[in-house]
């Protein structure tokens, strides 16, 4: 067949025909792919920083991470961050991992202390978060422990009137040295934070221990060298230091007690009293009441009458009966 233009014509429109219909049915049949969107990533309760074990947590301990979505969780992850305040970590936490249950203790369980034979695990509480050194101080570590009185219910000195002597014996005083730390906590409340330190003394440490606690206030520092001797540690003028000592301030001298002379004169009696070779009056806190000075005129002054000269020289004389 001779290939002539209208034939060649006729040919490029049947295929394109062909293609046409074949798209046609193509479409007619075929589904729509839907493509499935990616899994986000899930967010988990994590440890910021890693943790110690006997750490109670804190939302200052924890906060949320990522956990990819092909991540294998363990069947007791943890969801809640709530539900972790409060509890204490029973081993090592590293940080940005998913947590589980079994890191921590029961709520309610505590992990036990260990202690020494003969001797007793004695909890302080502290106050002031500065005296543990903002809860550096771990167990297995040594401290030493001091107590804070002030005598006059107060701690600083008047600023007009004078100084009040009952408000400048404020004492601190060394109670132990190198007490061993065997768990520390700390309690987080609305109006602030208290820590509790337990420490491992004996029992006579733990009766002076208990008694400090109710007579003044604790602090602790860190003690680099180790346990201690044991026993209370206030030996010497250097195991305490009083306010005065601190700010250079000395008492008043006492005034001299005078000296006391007594004159009798017959059955009268005086009292006087120097100073310096100086007659001064004064009141007696005996109970002699001290007498009152001689006067510089109208003659002798007595605490009592005379009494009668014929009443202390006569002598009664014995009757005699009988004859010569």
């Amino acid at each position: 067949m001779k290939l002539t233009p209208w034939l060649l014509t006729l040919v490029a429109f049947a295929v394109i025909c062909l293609m046409a219909v074949t798209f046609f049915f193509k479409k007619l049949w075929a589904t729509e792919v839907v493509q499935a969107p990616p899994i986000p990533a899930r967010t988990m309760p994590m440890a910021i920083t890693e943790i110690q074990p006997g750490t109670v947590i804190t939302m200052k301990h924890i906060g949320s991470g990522p956990v990819g979505a092909d991540a294998k969780l363990a069947p007791d992850s943890i969801i809640s961050l709530q539900s972790l305040v409060g509890r204490i970590a029973k081993s090592q936490i590293p940080a940005a991992v998913p947590l589980q249950g079994s890191m921590f203790y029961a709520i309610g369980d505590y992990p036990s202390l260990e202690i020494q034979d003969g001797m007793r695990a004695v909890p302080i509480s502290i106050d002031d978060p500065t005296s543990v050194l903002s809860g550096m101080i771990k167990p297995g570590q040594f401290v030493d422990v001091y107590m804070t009185t002030d005598a006059g219910g107060g701690n600083q000195l008047q600023s007009a009137g004078g100084s009040d002597a009952a408000n400048r014996k404020g004492m601190t005083v060394t109670l132990f040295k190198g007490a061993k730390v065997v768990a520390f906590s700390r309690n987080v409340t609305g109006g602030g934070s208290n820590q509790t330190v337990t420490l491992e003394l004996d029992e006579d440490e733990a009766r002076i221990m208990l008694l400090a606690q109710q007579k003044g206030r604790i602090a602790l520092t860190y003690n680099p060298t180790g346990s201690g001797t044991g026993g209370i540690n206030i030996k010497t003028e250097n195991d305490r230091v009083t306010v005065e000592q601190l700010l250079g301030l000395t008492e008043e001298p006492k005034a001299k007690k005078p000296f006391k002379t007594e004159q009798y004169h017959g059955a009268g009696r005086t009292s006087s009293y120097w100073r310096d070779g100086e007659r001064v009056d004064y009141q007696g806190s005996s109970g002699d009441s001290g007498g009152t000075p001689l006067q510089s005129a109208g003659g002798w002054q007595t605490d009592a009458a005379p009494a009668n000269s014929n009443d202390l020289t006569q002598k009664q004389q014995p009757a005699v009966s009988g004859t010569l």
